[in-house]
């Protein structure tokens, strides 16, 4: 039917800014790489990543916990992000990985 729609309580697709309601590229924006591998940092697993998007499945009988950690992961993107957060401080694997990168900040990085 027309408007239906369905939700599965242990799939979620996160949308993250840089594509539009029609699939044109906007000026900015924060890729889904970026987020995934600040997320993995911090325990927490991502399933699939687009370039705007990614996939995270809970399994049944999922404690708070999980979804606070998830929850808390992304506050601290943000907040990061806002400040434009040194590299080698919020992805210490990453930047241990590929040096180049530690002294950028996470803004610099999403909008490069």
């Amino acid at each position: 039917a027309e408007g239906f729609n369905m939700l599965d309580p242990i799939k979620s697709t996160i949308i993250t800014p840089g594509l539009d309601m029609e699939g044109r590229f906007a000026s900015t924006g924060i890729p889904a790489s970026v987020v995934t591998k600040f997320l993995v940092e911090h325990g927490v697993v991502v399933e699939k990543t687009g370039l705007y998007s990614f996939f995270i499945m809970f399994t049944i009988g999922i404690t708070k916990g999980r979804w606070n950690t998830l929850l808390t992961a992304l506050q601290q993107f943000k907040d990061d992000y806002d400040k434009n957060a040194p590299l080698w401080r919020i992805l210490p694997e990453f930047c241990a990985q590929f040096p180049k990168y530690e002294r950028m900040g996470l803004r610099d990085l999403c909008q490069s």
